[in-house]
């Protein structure tokens, strides 16, 4: 035995029962502790066994790994804090410093473990996965970290919402009529979207952030409206499962564009929308006054109240075009800022937006319900489409 090994040590270090491995942590490897001072794993009274299972924990971290896509891992665990308190009396009592602890070691055990099976690498910041286990009750919980997507959805059909719809009877708390889900079960793209990445990413939930909005009974085409997925516990994380769904058929909803970013903006991007209006006339407007219509909107401000905001938003309408398709029927074509809502920009809606088409009109109109507007293209600050397009009918 070392001679540092004195008879103060040896009282303190008999009234408390260490296993060999804890003795270890505790003590410099410099000093050998004879056997008669060493206790049963499962006798230790800081650990109570647990360093002697750390090998089946590893094992079952495995087992649940495979189930995961990742490049990176952390281990972690849930010590009991009275078995953290206790090694820290037995610390304080052996006047011990630093060093490692019960939860570092067994952390650090597994984590190597799992390394050398897997060929992956620990990492502390960002990893794809965390094992947490549960040493006292050999479990194992498993999460992946967020995966961020950026897409854009095209809309073939006519009648699909964007996004899901809180039940009208309990107000989105949970009844019989909506299987206590709080949703009303109706087609929309956030539903098929929703079902289509969780098939493909294996992920417990999805959180969207769109990029503006469209009426039900609208189409989106060009490229499609850009889109933000946040995919919660994915088990894929694979490039190719994105590439699978824009090669998928779904029901009037495809998605053109889906690539794993790093994050999510915190503030989304301004952007233009390219929209052609659908209008049913009361009485037929004369040319004239559609060329007035023409003419006030071209690079012109719209002025929007926002009267919760105690503010007015001021965005821009950049050109418009039209053609009449039948005797009471007109469609315009117009290429303007986001955040503007093609509905009050018809009917003006009280005066909340100016200049307004009915406003301008001098007349009464209304949009085609069944088809009110499509939206022709979405184009991002950073988009490469050419400027004809922009000016494309």
């Amino acid at each position: 035995m070392n001679s540092n090994v004195g008879p103060n040590l040896l009282v303190l270090l008999k009234r408390y029962n260490l296993c060999r491995i804890c003795f270890e942590r505790q003590l410099p490897r410099t000093i050998v502790l004879p056997s008669a001072y060493v206790t049963r794993s499962d006798k230790c009274n800081v650990c109570g066994g647990m360093m002697n299972r750390a090998g089946r924990l590893a094992k079952m971290v495995l087992r649940q790994l495979k189930q995961y896509e990742f490049a990176s891992f952390l281990i972690g665990a849930r010590v009991p804090a009275e078995i953290l308190e206790q090694e820290d009396t037995i610390r304080s009592a052996l006047k011990l410093r630093g060093g490692e602890t019960l939860k570092a070691q067994i952390t650090r055990t597994v984590g190597e473990i799992v390394a050398d099976v897997t060929g992956k690498k620990v990492q502390y910041h960002r990893a794809d996965v965390l094992a947490i286990l549960e040493p006292k009750t050999s479990t194992i919980e498993v999460l992946s970290r967020p995966l961020f997507l950026f897409g854009r959805y095209l809309k073939s059909r006519r009648g699909i919402l964007q996004r899901n719809r809180r039940c009208q009877t309990c107000s989105g708390q949970g009844c019989p009529t909506c299987l206590h889900s709080g949703w009303e079960k109706v087609k929309s793209v956030e539903n098929i979207l929703a079902s289509a990445l969780t098939n493909e990413f294996h992920c417990m939930e999805i959180r969207f952030s769109w990029m503006g909005s469209e009426d039900d009974n609208s189409l989106v085409q060009g490229e499609g409206r850009p889109f933000y997925a946040e995919l919660l516990n994915p088990q894929i994380r694979s490039s190719k499962a994105a590439q699978r769904l824009t090669e998928k058929r779904l029901t009037g909803v495809s998605v053109n564009q889906l690539e794993i970013v790093d994050n999510r903006p915190e503030v989304l991007p301004p952007f233009l929308v390219k929209v052609r209006i659908n209008i049913t006339e009361n009485g037929k407007i004369e040319s004239e006054r559609l060329r007035i219509l023409k003419a006030t909107l071209t690079n012109a401000e719209v002025h929007i109240d926002q009267p919760r905001k105690r503010k007015t938003a001021i965005k821009k309408v950049y050109w418009l075009r039209f053609r009449r398709r039948a005797p009471n029927r007109l469609e315009l074509y117009m290429l303007c800022d986001s955040g503007i809502s093609i509905r009050k920009l018809v009917g003006g809606d009280y005066g909340s937006i100016h200049p307004n088409f009915a406003t301008i009109l001098g007349t009464s109109i209304t949009l085609d319900e069944n088809r009110p507007f499509d939206i022709l293209d979405v184009i991002l600050p950073d988009s490469t489409m050419k400027t004809q397009s922009l000016y494309h009918m």
